[in-house]
C-alpha cells in the first residue's frame, strides 16, 4: 500500500479497487519512466562534459561514450522470453486475486 499511495499517487480508493494486475502494470510502467528520466539525465551530464573536455582535448575525443561510457551503451537491456509456465503461474495468480476481490 505504501507504493501505491506514496509511489504512485494513488488514493486508498484506487489501490482497493485495483487487480492486481493493474498494480503491477502501474508499477512497471513507473518505474520505466523514471528509468527514462534518469537515462535522459544521464545523456545531457554526459553531453554537457563532452562539450566542456572538446575545450581541452580538442578532436581527441570522438564520441560522448568514450568520455563517459553508460551501461546501457553497449548491452541495451533485452526483456527475457515469458516461457509457458510462467504463463500459466502468473494466470493462477491473477485468478486467486480476481477470487479474492
Amino acid at each position: 500500500m505504501k507504493i501505491a499511495l506514496g509511489r504512485l499517487g494513488w488514493t486508498e480508493d484506487e489501490f482497493y479497487n485495483s487487480t492486481l494486475r493493474a498494480f503491477l502494470l502501474a508499477i512497471r510502467a513507473k518505474d520505466a519512466a523514471d528509468r527514462y528520466k534518469e537515462n535522459n539525465l544521464a545523456w545531457l551530464f554526459r553531453m554537457h562534459a563532452y562539450f566542456v573536455a572538446m575545450g581541452y582535448a580538442g578532436d581527441k575525443i570522438k564520441n560522448p561514450s568514450e568520455l563517459w561510457p553508460h551501461p546501457w551503451d553497449e548491452n541495451p537491456q533485452v526483456e527475457q522470453p515469458t516461457t509457458l509456465e510462467d504463463i500459466e503461474r502468473m494466470r493462477e495468480i491473477f485468478a486467486k486475486w480476481d477470487e479474492m476481490n
